[in-house]
């Protein structure tokens, strides 16, 4: 049997007009050969962006937000390295 072996799949839709990538890492596979994916991070990631993109109170909810799950998902995958690095880029005001 060939067999191929990737570590990531690209998920692109679009939604409400909107494009959406999410780059989803294979961490795994169940007993009965299904892939499992890491997605932790891609809800702080997007609600940073949104962020970027507006300003006063509604701006220090999102990074609020967003800090919270990134937190959420640092204590489920630790050593993620895009995890680390989005944390990194999170504005802190």
């Amino acid at each position: 049997m060939d067999q191929k072996f990737i570590d990531a799949i690209a998920n692109v839709r679009l939604v409400s007009g909107t494009i959406r990538i999410d780059l989803m890492n294979i961490t795994g596979q169940t007993d009965d050969k299904k892939l499992q994916f890491g997605l932790l991070n891609n809800l702080g990631l997007t609600l940073s962006l949104l962020a970027a993109r507006t300003d006063g109170a509604r701006r220090d909810a999102y990074l609020k937000q967003a800090r919270e799950y990134l937190e959420k998902a640092s204590q489920l995958r630790p050593n993620d390295p895009a995890l680390k690095r989005n944390m990194a880029t999170l504005p802190t005001t």
